[in-house]
């Protein structure tokens, strides 16, 4: 005799949705099983048979959407299953009922909590891993309940394989992971691009900023260190750690070869950490690095050659000046040609000297100048 209790339970149970479908078709599906619940309650109903409950409740525990199970509360193992459970599994009903939880268990964790809960509260709804018989492993979300079946405590499991879902799950996080890091790598192009634009940028400012950005863009920041070889200067942040996980992309100016990007990944990163993936989303943002800066330099270096030619033609100029008038001395063009000098090298000292045409002879006409300031003793050290 199956109670009606037995027969509802089953019956909410089947009316689990698929949570892709939309609302209009929820609503519908919805609509058709209580037209057919309505009908089976009123044809038993009018006949009065007992047998008729005990057809329904068969009819819905076969061709439920879930594999059920019906399993002993002490023993754990399997009372009864429907063809679903079977075909899951890869098992014959025969060989599925003289199977129990742990036989069909994918993974080392223990039912223990679970069972617990289920006797405490009555239900549970969790996520294990069942086995196949085959081997292979199954994701699955199960629903219990302890009812009563003819004076019987037994546990009545519905169990649904959500290998589709968790698929899903990691698709959504490769693709989660993969906009976190184009979000980065758009914010250090966007800060570089930034730099760029300011003229009056020196290519040292422009590196020891670049290499500061990259590791903030990298999945890993904390761990993950960046290099720029410029003309064999070196441009790295404090701390650097030089390993054997790395990739790299060339700096050109005017397509001669003239350093590299460098980044670098701890060879011993620690649990949960994976550089696959990573490493090659990184690689493109790496080599746009290297292209923003190799064209960034190319810019700085025509500015700073434009500068110069600017400085040149004043100080030819001024020298043009001195020349042309007619009480110039050679000692005044030599205080023109140095004081012109040293705006073009920006050194500090430095002295001029020019040959007398009458007699030969080198004068150094800025040199004692230059000493005056070289060994000047200030008054306190006298």
């Amino acid at each position: 005799m199956i109670y009606p209790e037995t027969i509802l339970i089953i019956w909410v149970n089947i009316m689990k949705f698929d949570k892709n479908k939309n609302h209009a078709e929820l609503l519908k599906e919805l609509s058709e099983l209580k037209d057919k619940y309505q009908k089976l309650r009123e044809k038993m109903n009018e006949t009065g048979d007992p047998g008729y409950s005990e057809q329904m409740y068969h009819y819905l525990f076969e061709y439920a959407n879930d594999a059920i199970f019906i399993s002993d509360v002490e023993k754990h193992n399997f009372i009864d299953v429907n063809n679903h459970a079977c075909t899951n599994l890869g098992y014959t009903k025969e060989e599925l009922l003289k199977l129990t939880f742990d036989d069909i268990k994918g993974s080392r964790e223990s039912y223990s909590d679970i069972i617990r809960t289920l006797m405490d509260t009555g239900s549970v709804v969790c996520e294990v891993i069942h086995k196949r018989k085959d081997g292979s492993l199954m994701p699955v979300e199960i629903s219990s309940r302890l009812i009563s079946l003819q004076g019987k405590k037994v546990f009545q499991s519905f169990v649904r394989d959500i290998t589709n879902r968790k698929k899903m799950e990691i698709e959504k996080d490769r693709l989660i992971q993969t906009m976190n890091e184009w979000s980065k790598e758009i914010n250090c192009l966007h800060s570089l691009s930034e730099l760029a634009n300011n003229k009056d940028l020196t290519i040292k400012e422009l590196l020891e900023n670049a290499v500061n950005l990259l590791p903030q863009s990298s999945l890993y920041p904390d761990i993950t260190c960046a290099r720029i070889i410029y003309n064999d200067e070196i441009y790295s942040r404090e701390g650097f750690d030089f390993t054997s996980i790395q990739q790299s992309a060339d700096l050109y100016v005017h397509k001669e070869k003239v350093g590299s990007v460098e980044i670098f990944y701890p060879d011993n990163p620690g649990p949960g950490i994976l550089f696959d993936n990573t490493i090659k989303m990184e690689k493109e943002l790496i080599d746009s690095v290297s292209n923003l800066l190799s064209r960034t330099i190319e810019r700085i270096l025509s500015i700073e050659a434009e500068k110069r030619q600017l400085k040149l033609s004043d100080i030819l100029n001024m020298i043009y000046k001195v020349l042309i008038l007619p009480n110039s001395t050679f000692e005044d063009i030599a205080h023109i040609i140095l004081e012109g000098a040293r705006k073009i090298t920006g050194s500090k000292f430095g002295f001029a000297s020019i040959l007398d045409p009458d007699t030969g002879i080198n004068n150094g006409h800025t040199y004692h100048k230059m000493l005056d300031s070289l060994c000047m003793v200030k008054d306190g050290d006298k």
